[in-house]
C-alpha cells in the first residue's frame, strides 16, 4: 500500500479537533426549583447514559468521515510489486503483435487480429505522448525494426496483415535484448498457442512484461497436411493413387466434407471425407497424368475462418530420364539379352551398352546406372569409376561371372571368402514384404510359385552386406553392399536362364525397376515458403553469365532470383526465407525457357489449434518463477482499466469517498434520529 499524494496524511493532525470539541465542550445549565425530585433522578441518570452513548456514537461517525475524506484526497493503492510503477515513466515501451495465422479466429468482437490491433490504440493512450514506443510483429526483424513516436503508431498498425511467419516467445525476448532498451515494459498481445508459447524457455527475468491473452470463442479449423505417391517415378498416361492427410482441429465432427483435386487447371476427382474430432484420416485418389512434362497440381478444400491450410500445391515431373551403361563381359552369355530388353522397353530409361574391354569412362561418369554383367577382370580403373559413382549416389549393380568353379567379382568383394553352391534353391517368398518392394506388390501371397536358383555364390563373412533377396536355404540371391551405404547392389548369381529362372520370371521386371528408381533422388511434391530450401535441378549446370529466375505461373511480376552452385551434373539453387513466396506455382527459367516446376505452400505448424488458458499460463509462470511476467485476459474487456490496476496498482480513491459520504450520512441521521 502506498499513496499518490502522501502531504494530505498531514491533515491527519485535523481529527484531534472533534476529540477536543467532544472533550471541553462546556455546557450551560439552568437552575429550574421543584418540591419534589426524587422522580426528576431518576429521569436524569437514564437521559445521561443515552446522551453519552449518542455522542461517542457522533464523534466515531464524525471520525471516520474525515479520516476518508483525507485518505480520498491522498489516493491510497495497492500494488504487490511498487518496483513495476516506476516503469511506466523514462521506460521505452514494446509491443509484440501476434500476427500468425491463428490469429484469423474468431472471438466475441471479431477477428483476433483486428481486436489485438484495437487494444493497442487504448494501451498507447496510457502512456505520455514522449514515449518511445517499438511495434514487432512476426514479420519485422531487428534490421527494420526502429522507435515510433505516439503520432505514428497508428499508421504503422494500418500496415499490420497476418502473416505466414511465426515467432516463438523465446525468440521475441531475443530480439529485444538486442534493441538494447533501458527499463523495457513489454506487453503482448497474442492466442498462446502452444507450440510458439515456450515461456520455459525465456532467460530474461528482468523487465516488466504484460501477457494480454486474446482467446477465440471457437477453434474452427481442417488442415490439409500433406500429400504423397508412392512411386517414385510418375509417367504420363499411367495410373497413379495420391495420398492425402486432413486434419479436424475442431471440437466437433466433420461430415462429408468435399476435397478437390485439381491438375493443370482441370478438375479430376472429388471425395467426400468425415473426420472425427482432433482426429486425422489418410485419403486416397486416383489419377492419370497427362502428356505434359510437369503435372502442376492442387487437393484443396472450402474452410472458415482459418484458410491457409485449405489448398495444397505440388508439381510432379513426369520427365524423369535414367542413364543406363550395361557393360557385358568379354565372354558371351545369355544373361544380357533379358537386362537389355528390360530397359530398352521403357522410355524411362536411356540405355549404352559396351563390353569391358571399351569401356569410355568419360561416359560412365554421366550415368545413374551401371549394370556389370559376369565381367571377366576389373580393372584399377574400373574399380575407381564405380567408387566414385557410389559416392555420388549412382546405383551398381554387378552380376557375377561363374564358369566351371570359377567367379569373378568387384576387388572389394573377394574378401569375404566366397564358395559356389550347386544345389537348387527357390527364392524365398519373403522378397514380397522386403521395404525395397514395398510398393512393387499390391499383396503378400505366400502360394505365389517362385522362380529357381540352380547355381549361386555364398560367404559366410557377409556382415558388411544387407540381404535383400533370400533363397530357401538362408543364403541370398541378391544382397547391398552397406559398409558405405553406397547403392552398390550384387547379384550371388547369373541371370543366364540356364542357372537362374529369374531373368524371365515375373519377379525380374519389378525387381529392376526398384534398383534403378535408386540411383534418382525423389524430388518433394512441394516446398514451404519462408524457410531455406536447397532444391536439386537434374542434368543442369547453371553459369553466372545467365542467372536463374523462379517465376510465378500466375503473376510474372512475382519472381526472383535465388543463389545456386554446381555439383557434377546437378545445379543446386538456393532459396531463401527472406523471400516473398506466395502458394502457388512457379517456373525455373534459364536462358528464356522454363526448365522445372516449383510448387510452394504455406508450412503447416499453425494449424495444431491447441491455446493455452489464463491459468494455465498462470501455472507455469509460477513453475519458472517469473516474478514480471502477468498475464491478463482482454479479449472483451476494457483494457485500459486492467493495465491501470496492473501497472499504477488498484487506487482506493474512490472508496474512501463513498465511505466519507456514509459516514456523513450516518451520523446526520444519528443526531436526528437517536433520542
Amino acid at each position: 500500500m502506498y499513496f499518490l499524494y502522501p502531504q494530505f496524511l498531514w491533515f491527519l493532525f485535523l481529527l484531534l479537533v472533534p476529540v477536543l470539541l467532544h472533550f471541553f465542550n462546556i455546557r450551560r445549565y439552568k437552575k429550574i426549583y421543584f418540591s419534589d425530585i426524587r422522580l426528576i433522578k431518576q429521569v436524569t441518570q437514564d437521559t445521561q447514559i443515552k446522551s453519552k452513548l449518542k455522542e461517542y456514537i457522533i464523534l466515531v461517525e464524525r471520525l471516520l468521515a474525515l479520516l476518508f475524506l483525507i485518505l480520498a484526497f491522498a489516493q491510497p493503492v495497492w500494488k504487490k510489486n511498487k518496483e513495476n510503477i516506476l516503469l511506466k515513466k523514462n521506460s521505452d515501451v514494446v509491443i509484440y503483435i501476434d500476427n500468425s495465422f491463428s490469429m484469423e479466429n474468431i472471438s466475441s468482437e471479431g477477428k483476433l487480429l483486428d481486436v489485438a490491433l484495437t487494444k493497442v490504440k487504448e494501451i498507447i493512450k496510457m502512456f505520455p505522448k514522449s514515449t518511445k514506443f517499438y511495434i514487432l510483429t512476426n514479420d519485422n526483424n531487428n534490421q527494420t525494426l526502429h522507435s515510433l513516436h505516439f503520432d505514428e503508431v497508428e499508421e504503422y498498425l494500418s500496415k499490420i496483415k497476418i502473416s505466414s511467419s511465426s515467432l516463438p516467445l523465446s525468440l521475441l525476448y531475443k530480439r529485444i535484448n538486442i534493441l538494447h532498451l533501458k527499463n523495457p515494459v513489454l506487453f503482448i498481445l497474442s492466442d498462446a498457442q502452444k507450440k510458439f508459447t515456450d515461456i520455459q524457455n525465456i532467460n530474461d527475468k528482468n523487465f516488466y512484461t504484460q501477457y494480454l491473452l486474446l482467446s477465440p470463442s471457437q477453434i474452427n479449423n481442417i488442415s490439409i497436411d500433406s500429400v504423397w505417391i508412392d512411386n517414385p517415378v510418375v509417367l504420363p498416361q499411367v495410373p497413379q493413387q495420391l495420398h492425402i492427410k486432413i486434419t479436424n482441429h475442431n471440437t466437433e465432427n466433420i461430415n462429408d466434407l468435399p476435397v478437390k483435386l485439381m491438375i493443370n487447371g482441370i478438375q479430376t476427382s472429388i471425395l467426400n471425407v468425415s473426420i472425427p474430432a482432433h482426429q486425422s484420416i489418410e485419403s486416397l485418389t486416383q489419377f492419370i497424368p497427362q502428356k505434359n512434362n510437369f503435372q502442376l497440381a492442387k487437393v484443396y478444400i472450402n474452410d472458415y475462418p482459418v484458410t491457409f491450410d485449405d489448398e495444397l500445391y505440388f508439381s510432379i515431373n513426369t520427365n524423369t530420364q535414367i542413364k543406363v551403361m550395361l557393360i557385358n563381359g568379354s565372354e558371351n552369355n545369355e544373361s544380357y539379352k533379358y537386362i537389355k530388353s528390360f530397359f530398352q522397353n521403357d522410355s524411362v530409361f536411356v540405355l549404352s551398352e559396351c563390353n569391358e574391354n571399351q569401356i569410355n569412362y568419360s561416359d560412365m561418369m554421366k550415368q545413374d546406372i551401371v549394370v556389370l554383367n559376369e565381367l571377366t577382370e576389373f580393372s584399377t580403373g574400373l574399380t575407381e569409376q564405380i567408387k566414385m559413382l557410389c559416392q555420388k549416389g549412382k546405383t551398381i549393380i554387378v552380376i557375377p561371372y561363374i564358369k566351371n568353379n570359377v567367379f569373378k567379382l568387384p576387388p572389394e568383394f573377394q574378401t569375404y571368402q566366397w564358395k559356389i553352391d550347386t544345389s537348387q534353391q527357390n527364392i524365398s517368398s519373403d522378397i514380397l514384404s522386403h521395404p525395397l518392394f514395398a510398393s512393387a506388390f499390391e499383396k503378400n501371397d505366400n502360394t505365389y510359385k517362385m522362380p529357381i536358383v540352380k547355381e549361386h555364390l555364398y560367404s559366410q563373412q557377409s556382415n558388411n552386406f544387407e540381404p535383400i533377396i533370400n533363397l530357401n536355404n538362408n543364403h541370398s540371391l541378391l544382397l547391398k553392399y552397406s559398409q558405405q551405404k553406397w547403392n552398390y547392389f550384387l547379384f550371388t548369381s547369373t541371370l543366364n536362364p540356364a542357372n537362374n529362372q529369374l531373368s524371365y520370371h515375373s519377379l525380374f521386371v519389378p525387381i529392376m525397376y526398384q534398383l534403378s528408381f535408386t540411383s534418382i533422388s525423389k524430388l518433394p511434391l512441394y516446398y514451404y515458403s519462408k524457410s531455406h530450401q536447397n532444391i536439386k535441378i537434374p542434368d543442369i549446370k547453371f553459369d553466372a553469365d545467365y542467372s536463374p529466375k523462379i517465376i510465378s505461373t500466375n503473376d510474372n511480376n512475382l519472381q526472383f532470383i535465388p543463389g545456386f552452385k554446381n555439383e557434377n551434373q546437378t545445379s543446386i539453387i538456393n532459396i531463401s526465407p527472406q523471400f516473398e513466396i506466395l502458394p502457388g506455382q512457379y517456373y525455373l527459367q534459364w536462358k528464356e525457357i522454363n526448365i522445372f516446376f516449383f510448387s510452394f505452400n504455406y508450412n503447416r505448424s499453425e494449424s495444431d489449434m491447441q491455446f493455452y488458458t489464463q491459468q494455465e499460463l498462470e501455472d507455469i509462470i509460477q513453475q519458472y518463477q517469473l516474478n514480471n511476467f502477468k498475464i491478463n485476459t482482454i479479449t472483451s474487456a476494457n483494457v485500459q482499466k486492467i493495465l491501470q490496476s496492473e501497472i499504477n496498482g488498484q487506487s482506493y480513491w474512490k472508496l474512501c469517498l463513498i465511505l466519507c459520504l456514509i459516514f456523513f450520512i450516518a451520523e446526520s441521521l444519528t443526531i436526528r434520529l437517536m433520542k
